[in-house]
C-alpha cells in the first residue's frame, strides 16, 4: 500500500511511501492505512483522505474485492473516518488513477483509462465528471467481453481481464507449456523470441484491440490511457491492438490518442486525494 501528501492543486508533495500489509484482514488494513496517513501527515492538519481500493465500492462500502476475497460489504469509509477524525472517501483504485491522470493532463477532454496489471481495471472521465453510475460501480472495463471461452473470476466468460492481465497471461502461457512465474517472466520469453510466448501475447494484443474498439465506441474519448505492469509489453501488444482501434472503431472515435505509462500509482495516489478533496468541499 502506498500513501502520499497531495496539495490542493493535485500535486504530489514528496515521494509516496510504501507500507506492507502483513495480512488482508479488515483490521490490519484499517490499522495500516491509519498509520500511513499519520506518518505522511507528520502532525500537519489535513482536510480529507482518499483511499483507492481494488474492488467494487458502493456508498463508501467495499462490497467485494477479488484481491480481498473475504471482504463482504465492509464499511471501510466509516471505519477510517472514525479512526482518523476526518472525512475519508473510498474509491475504486482504477477510478482514482483515472481521475489523477485527467487532473495531470490539465483537466482537458474526455479520458478512459485501462490499468493492465494483476487484473484489468478501468475508469472514465466524461465532460469533467468521473463516471460511477447510480450504484457507484460503473466503468468495470476489465469485464467487457472480448471473446473466447476463458472463465473470469467475476463469473463472466471471455472478459478483457482474462486476456490482458498478468494473471490471465501467465495462466494461458502455463496452459501451453511455458513455465513462468509472472508477467515479467513471460515478457522475457517474448523478448528472447519464444514463439509460443509471442503467440500468447499477440492474442492478448488482439483482445486488447477489441476492448479498445468497445470503449472508443461507447465513450468517444479524446485519450485512452493504458497504465500498469503490462505496459512493458507495449512493443508486442500495440501492433495488434492499435490497428483495430484505427480501423474498426466508429469513424468519429478512431483518432483517440493512445498513451502508455509503466505504472498507475503516480496517478492513483493524487487521484484518490483529489476525489476526497472534491467531496469534502462539496
Amino acid at each position: 500500500m502506498r500513501a502520499g501528501w497531495v496539495s490542493d492543486d493535485g500535486a504530489l508533495v514528496g515521494d509516496t511511501v510504501a507500507h506492507e500489509l502483513v495480512d488482508r484482514s479488515v483490521g490490519t488494513v484499517v490499522d495500516t492505512i491509519v498509520g500511513a496517513v499519520r506518518a505522511v501527515a507528520g502532525g500537519r492538519p489535513f482536510e480529507a483522505v482518499g483511499v483507492g481500493v481494488p474492488g467494487f465500492v458502493v456508498a463508501q462500502t467495499v462490497v467485494a474485492s477479488p484481491n480481498f476475497p473475504e471482504w463482504d460489504h465492509v464499511p471501510l469509509g466509516a471505519s477510517l473516518s472514525e479512526a482518523l477524525g476526518a472525512p475519508v472517501t473510498i474509491e475504486n483504485d482504477a477510478n482514482a488513477a483515472t481521475w489523477g491522470a485527467w487532473v495531470a493532463a490539465g483537466r482537458w477532454g474526455d479520458l478512459v483509462m485501462l490499468t493492465l496489471g494483476t487484473g484489468v481495471g478501468g475508469g472514465v472521465v466524461s465532460e469533467g465528471r468521473l463516471l460511477r453510475g447510480r450504484r457507484g460501480s460503473a466503468a468495470e472495463l476489465g469485464h467487457i467481453p472480448v471473446g473466447g471461452d476463458r472463465p473470469c473470476l467475476c463469473g463472466g466468460v471471455g472478459c478483457l481481464e482474462v486476456w490482458c492481465s498478468t494473471v490471465g497471461l501467465v495462466a494461458e502461457a502455463r496452459r501451453r507449456g511455458i513455465v513462468v512465474a509472472d508477467g515479467r517472466g513471460l515478457i522475457d520469453r517474448v523478448e528472447a523470441g519464444d514463439a509460443v510466448a509471442r503467440a500468447v501475447v499477440a492474442e492478448a494484443g488482439e483482445a486488447l484491440g477489441r476492448g479498445l474498439v468497445a470503449v472508443a465506441n461507447v465513450f468517444a474519448p479524446d485519450r485512452i490511457v493504458l497504465a500498469g505492469g503490462l505496459a512493458a509489453a507495449r512493443p508486442f501488444l500495440e501492433p495488434h491492438a492499435l490497428p483495430a482501434l484505427r480501423t474498426r472503431a466508429v469513424v468519429s472515435s478512431r483518432g483517440a490518442e493512445l498513451v502508455w505509462f509503466p505504472r498507475a500509482e503516480p496517478f492513483a495516489v493524487p487521484g484518490a486525494a483529489m476525489v476526497a478533496a472534491s467531496r469534502a468541499g462539496s
